[in-house]
């Protein structure tokens, strides 16, 4: 990633920051003295990732982390959802920018846990890799609408 984009990247998620409960840790410096020291980090996290392929090229990792204990009146926990919404609004960002990204759960959480340091009663919610796509995005296959929307009430 190139370093005005990092900056205004990083500047969109200091943004994000201040308005929510969750932590993020950005495994990747400009600092080429560290390089190749944080080239093997992000190897090791893609590889307990179900994507290593994506995330070992990735420019960036971003490990999306919650404090939050807190439950919603329904009953669902807040930092999942919090930490997804967050993640969706970098996804959207980065694509304005021209980078992609690829954000997953499928991760084994205590070898991260270890490998990035975090501490045990911080929850990994999320990693997401952000970069300069290798290819051009595919349309995916679809259901037609009318398989996955109903009106008024649960007719599926």
């Amino acid at each position: 990633m190139e370093t005005a984009d990092r900056r205004e990247f990083l500047h969109f998620v200091v943004f994000l920051l201040l308005y929510q409960t969750f932590h993020w840790m950005l495994q990747n410096k400009p600092d080429n003295q560290v390089s190749c020291l944080l080239k093997q980090i992000k190897q090791k996290v893609a590889d307990c990732t179900n994507r290593p392929e994506v995330f070992s090229k990735a420019g960036v990792i971003i490990a999306a982390c919650s404090i939050s204990k807190d439950v919603m009146r329904c009953g669902q926990a807040v930092a999942p959802i919090d930490v997804a919404i967050a993640l969706e609004h970098i996804a959207i960002q980065a694509t304005e920018l021209g980078l992609g990204t690829c954000w997953i759960g499928s991760f084994e959480t205590e070898n991260v846990r270890e490998i990035l340091g975090i501490p045990d009663d911080v929850q990994i919610i999320e990693l997401m890799s952000v970069g300069y796509p290798a290819d051009s995005w595919k349309q995916p296959n679809r259901e037609p609408i009318e398989k996955i929307i109903c009106y008024d009430k649960w007719q599926f």
